[in-house]
């Protein structure tokens, strides 16, 4: 059964902690993250294989990021940082940075990439209002920055492809 009405006062519960109001951090973070998952998604549909793949690797990657978050797996937020670092440098070798500000929408596949980049920014936000209150460990938010700036250089990428 999809329904328990265990949310229908307007409290959840994650892993580790329950009861807790739904509009707290954790779940304004969660939810941010979930809807990236959505949009990168949505997102791979219109790439290239490669690219699709890329995305795909992405939205497991966020899954594991989410149980983390919630209370499972410890999630190791810093190697997977240093993996973005090297695909963010080759990439930027390959095809270089605009010497501009990006307009979105140069072609339809770098606009739903770009637009996964913004809701990646969100996710990094709420991060840090999450990290605050709950001490939570700050590679969390290096990693959100990092993807972002992943997802950026990934739809200049798409341009030129």
């Amino acid at each position: 059964m999809i329904y328990t009405k265990c949310g229908d006062g307007g409290y959840s519960s994650v892993i580790s902690c329950h009861n807790i109001p739904k509009d707290n951090s954790i779940f304004a973070l969660l939810g941010d993250i979930d809807e990236l998952g959505a949009a990168l998604g949505i997102c791979k549909t219109k790439q290239c294989e490669s690219i699709a793949n890329k995305l795909n690797g992405l939205q497991h990657e966020l899954i594991c990021l989410s149980s983390w978050i919630a209370g499972g797996k410890v999630f190791d937020a810093k190697s997977h940082t240093a993996d973005f670092e090297v695909v963010i440098d080759t990439l930027e070798n390959a095809v270089g940075l605009p010497d501009r500000i990006v307009v979105s929408g140069s072609t339809e596949e770098s606009a739903y990439i770009n637009f996964c980049r913004t809701v990646a920014r969100r996710c990094e936000r709420s991060a840090v209002t999450f990290c605050s209150e709950y001490s939570f460990d700050n590679s969390l938010i290096v990693y959100l920055n990092r993807l972002a700036d992943y997802l950026f250089v990934l739809g200049v990428y798409s341009e030129q492809i």
